[in-house]
């Protein structure tokens, strides 16, 4: 919904793995009356510190709260050690492939969410059936965010391209190509999938949507990543040609985008 006043108050969690700070949305049961959010960082030393949760004070959100609350999220991330894990293997396909396929880069609670707003702000129209957005403020935020794993894996450091938003309608893909400069480095993420009139999304859908690329490695020329909703697939979009084959079903995707630093634009 678009409107000028925030009915619920926003709790940014930084993920363990990826580092990512994404928003949270808080019920009005998890607030006090007119109380305002206290820092988690602050109700985490005073845990430490064996202070006790007194009730409800003004300004402030409950220990008790404040841990359901982060217990929940908590629940949907790797274990650090299983991150690192998966970014070193990841690292070395990256380098061998030039492509490299993430698994659940954002938790399952968010992706239903982001695809819903990402669905509604594909305006721009080539033809009926693809819609696309470019610069879209929250997936300039995602863009920034995922830099850094970016840069962990291909060992470069980078700077933030121009993200876009992507609605395939049902026959609708993309031929075989190769990204522009300023995308030397892609990240696909895949939002899931929609009913077939192209509005109503499809709700625990666990149905893979899938992207090709042709890689360098010629014992393993072609790549075929089956991505569920919220997982991704990064590689290096100038060089490395990708597509999707026509889709069956409405799906959503979102395609962040860096170029090294001493790329010259």
């Amino acid at each position: 919904r678009v409107c000028r006043t925030v009915h619920h108050p926003i709790l940014w969690v930084r993920l363990q793995g990826p580092g990512v700070l994404l928003p949270y949305a808080l019920e009005e049961g998890d607030l006090y009356h007119r109380c305002a959010l206290r820092l988690l960082r602050e109700a985490g030393e005073e845990r430490k510190a064996g202070k006790e949760d007194t009730g409800p004070r003004t300004g402030e959100l409950s220990l008790s709260t404040a841990s359901r609350i982060l217990r929940g999220v908590v629940g949907e991330q790797l274990r650090p050690q299983e991150w690192e894990t998966r970014v070193r293997e990841g690292k070395e396909d990256l380098d061998r492939l030039g492509v490299c396929l993430l698994r659940s880069v954002l938790p399952p609670r968010l992706v239903l969410s982001l695809a819903e707003y990402c669905r509604d702000r594909a305006n721009r129209s080539d033809g009926w059936k693809f819609r696309y957005r470019w610069h879209e403020p929250f997936a300039r935020h995602l863009n920034n965010q995922f830099k850094p794993l970016a840069e962990r894996l291909c060992g470069r450091k980078l700077k933030c391209s121009h993200p876009i938003i992507l609605f395939y309608g049902v026959g609708t893909g993309i031929m075989p190509h190769v990204d522009e400069d300023q995308f030397e480095v892609s990240l696909s993420i895949s939002l899931g999938r929609l009913k077939e009139n192209g509005k109503d999304l499809v709700e625990g859908d666990q149905k893979p949507t899938s992207l090709h690329s042709i890689t360098w490695n010629l014992l393993q020329p072609l790549i075929r990543a089956d991505m569920h909703p919220g997982d991704g697939i990064i590689f290096y979009g100038k060089h490395i040609p990708h597509y999707r084959n026509p889709v069956t079903t409405p799906i959503i995707s979102l395609a962040l985008g860096w170029h090294y630093e001493t790329t010259l634009l």
